[in-house]
């Protein structure tokens, strides 16, 4: 799990600038009732952001309903707290951003997961 997250939060490190969050105006059971019809992620200027070699996976992947929810849940968090996975996953892509500076240049290449040892250690505590 750990080596998917950490490619992942490469792959999606700038996902945040591209969601589409409601006007300030609208409250949470409106969005709710409407997010159906809405558009809450800019895809088209998403991928086109993206080394080509991720677009095979990257064009199915924001269509499926995985990707719907980790979109819907960083919109719900205006509202509400935010869910556990995704403070997770935010929590990983702040640490890199950190590392890399605002900018995180996308890997071409796999980069090694140095975090494993770290949740082992948690997880062993459970």
């Amino acid at each position: 799990r750990e080596i998917f997250l950490t490619r992942f939060v490469h792959i999606f490190a700038s996902y945040e600038h591209f969601v589409i969050q409601p006007s300030q105006s609208t409250d949470r059971e409106q969005w709710l009732s409407n997010r159906e019809s809405m558009q809450n992620f800019d895809k088209a200027t998403f991928l086109s952001d993206q080394p080509q070699q991720h677009l095979p996976f990257l064009s199915r992947f924001i269509e499926t309903q995985m990707f719907a929810t980790l979109v819907d849940n960083k919109i719900l968090s205006a509202w509400v707290k935010v869910e556990p996975h995704l403070r997770v996953f935010d929590r990983r892509i702040k640490q890199l951003r950190k590392r890399y500076g605002e900018n995180v240049a996308r890997s071409l290449c796999y980069e090694r997961c140095t975090s494993y040892h770290d949740s082992q250690r948690l997880l062993d505590k459970r």
